[in-house]
């Protein structure tokens, strides 16, 4: 189930009312994150009341002999991760990502490939 919340704030009786969603929403209508509608004269609002839409990326996708870390432990609209390697190998790839209005994550994920040292190779002298 989603979690729709929208927050009014009323400037004057017959001004502009902001809509906009709380943290890790995202109002549906045009793809905004705020919406602004007025009061017209015959009290009548200069638009429908938008909704919100919960956006969750889920968890970033693992990379063979690296991790990742998610800076504030959720995985939800506007949350980051950033990706890292074992020693041996280098990252290929974007390091930092952020979690999208679309629900994906910023680029694909980065891999982690060997310096072509012994220790990664598994080579034995």
């Amino acid at each position: 189930m989603h979690l729709l919340v929208v927050l009014y704030e009323y400037i004057t009786m017959h001004g502009p009312m902001n809509v906009k969603c709380n943290k890790a929403l995202v109002i549906q209508r045009n793809n905004l994150c705020m919406q602004v509608l007025s009061c017209g004269l015959g009290g009548e609002w200069s638009g429908k009341a938008p909704t919100c839409k919960y956006i969750d990326c889920g968890a970033p996708p693992n990379t063979d002999n690296g991790r990742y870390e998610l800076f504030n432990r959720t995985t939800t609209y506007g949350s980051l991760v950033e990706y890292s390697c074992r020693e041996d190998y280098w990252l290929d790839g974007t390091e930092r990502q952020m979690c999208t209005r679309e629900g994906k994550w910023s680029a694909d994920t980065p891999a982690c490939i060997c310096k072509l040292t012994a220790k990664c190779l598994n080579l034995s002298y």
